[in-house]
């Protein structure tokens, strides 16, 4: 894979992982909001599965966001060795 991919790829992982996270976390949010509005007591068998599914979006969010910048710096680190390369160590 070309280092410039390698970099693109990394940050279009970054972006979608912080974007799923954030949505995926406020609808988690919401959900409980909701479940508390109607509830007569609140209590964590109203909004548990709710805060539940905000955590693990959350997760995957800061896992994919990881990840992408992981690929993102390997391929700038590539392609700043590459750049130092003497004309002679190409050969």
């Amino acid at each position: 894979m070309k280092k410039h991919k390698l970099i693109a790829a990394g940050a279009v992982i970054f972006v979608l992982s912080v974007i799923v996270g954030i949505v995926g976390t406020a609808f988690g949010i919401l959900n409980s909001f909701t479940a508390l509005n109607g509830a007569e007591s609140a209590g964590i068998e109203r909004v548990g599965d709710s805060v539940e599914s905000a955590m693990i979006f959350s997760a995957v969010s800061v896992t994919g966001s990881t990840i992408g910048l992981v690929l993102m710096a390997a391929g700038a680190i590539a392609s700043y060795r590459r750049s130092k390369r003497s004309p002679s160590d190409t050969e």
